[in-house]
């Protein structure tokens, strides 16, 4: 008797365990990553890298359309300090039309010895300080990490951008003469809206008197 009592015992226990769905506990996904300074190169590489890739080819053909933040536009800066308040500033609408076929001209900031007016034409600009050089194809790539040769203008990209993750494409040199005083950087910065990365600046680096 006792026998049939545990059996009966043993078979409703099975069949209540069996009634409740098996209990899991599923990894904590992954937040999203809106602020950039807080990310290692390696790590802000692994985030931008693709996105990045598309956006300095954008530059190469002259085609920021869908790059641009949405709210900010994006920011031109002739040297590698961000001037928040005088630098030039085109909206992201602005870039669904042919920007580099109007004659106007823009007042990008002052020359770097000479102090006289940087007044061009965007096809100008972009040929003085943007893509003077091929930096799709620079021999030296940084994430969040400030490639440069020597400078006397100070760098205030992240107090500029202080959420931002940057990319640098740097050459070191182009002649020998001159002992690496001819590097160039091309630094991009890219902020976070709605899951997507967006260009918001571009800053051109040299050496400066």
């Amino acid at each position: 008797m006792r026998l049939i009592t545990w059996m009966l015992a043993a078979v409703l226990l099975a069949g209540c365990s069996m009634g409740k769905p098996p209990t899991t506990t599923e990894p904590p996904k992954p937040q999203p990553v809106t602020d950039g300074s807080k990310l290692s190169s390696a790590e802000a590489e692994q985030t931008v890298k693709a996105r990045a890739t598309a956006t300095v080819n954008a530059i190469k053909t002259k085609n920021l359309k869908g790059f641009a933040h949405p709210e900010k536009g994006i920011r031109f800066s002739p040297y590698a300090r961000v001037d928040a308040a005088k630098d030039v500033v085109i909206a992201a609408a602005d870039w669904d039309r042919d920007l580099f076929s109007e004659k106007r001209l823009y007042q990008w900031g002052t020359f770097d010895g000479s102090g006289e007016p940087i007044n061009l034409g965007l096809t100008d600009y972009w040929q003085r300080f943007v893509y003077g050089h091929d930096f799709a194809a620079a021999p030296q790539v940084g994430y969040n990490a400030y490639l440069r040769g020597g400078s006397n203008t100070p760098n205030n990209a992240r107090e500029a951008y202080p959420t931002a993750i940057f990319v640098d494409y740097h050459f070191p040199g182009f002649d020998p003469k001159v002992q690496g005083l001819d590097w160039q950087t091309l630094r991009l910065a890219f902020e976070q809206k709605d899951g997507q990365w967006y260009l918001v600046g571009i800053i051109h680096d040299q050496w400066t008197i």
